[in-house]
Formats: structure tokens, sequence, C-alpha cells
């Protein structure tokens, strides 16, 4: 009927979206600078990796919509008619 996603636990979400993290670069005039435009680059990756998973997930599951139709056509396509 439907193939739904796998869902990581939220700990793995997490490890997912630190482990891309780390791997940011960042660059500044001196080295405070660059702390923080890293710690900064660091934030935002990790955040965009914990939003494209849940965007995937969401994206994945199908519509209310569409299980309510195929739900009711597999169940009315069983019904009888007594005359």
């Amino acid at each position: 009927m439907f193939e739904l996603p796998s869902i990581l636990t939220a700990e793995s979400l997490l490890d997912k979206a630190f482990g891309r993290a780390a791997k940011a670069t960042a660059t500044g005039p001196d080295r405070v600078g660059r702390a923080r435009n890293l710690a900064v680059a660091r934030v935002r990756g990790a955040g965009q990796a914990i939003e494209s998973t849940l965007r995937g997930y969401v994206k994945g599951f199908p519509s209310l919509d569409a299980f309510r139709h195929s739900t009711a056509s597999s169940s009315t396509s069983s019904w009888t008619w007594a005359d």
C-alpha cells in the first residue's frame, strides 16, 4: 500500500546533525572572528541537517486524503449488494 520512510531515533538524528556540523569551516578577520563564524556555521549546519531530515519524513508520509481514499476504495470494493 504505502512505503513509509524509516525514522531515526532522536539520538541518531542528533548524532547525524552534529556529525555534519563538525565538518563546518569558517573564515574571519582574526581568531575571535573565525571562532564566532565557526560556531554560527556549526549551529546552522546542525539545524539544516535536522530540518532536511524532518522535511523528508513529512514528504515521505502519504497525505491523509490519499490514505482515506485508498481505505474507502478498498473497503467499498468488497461490498456486495443484496437484491
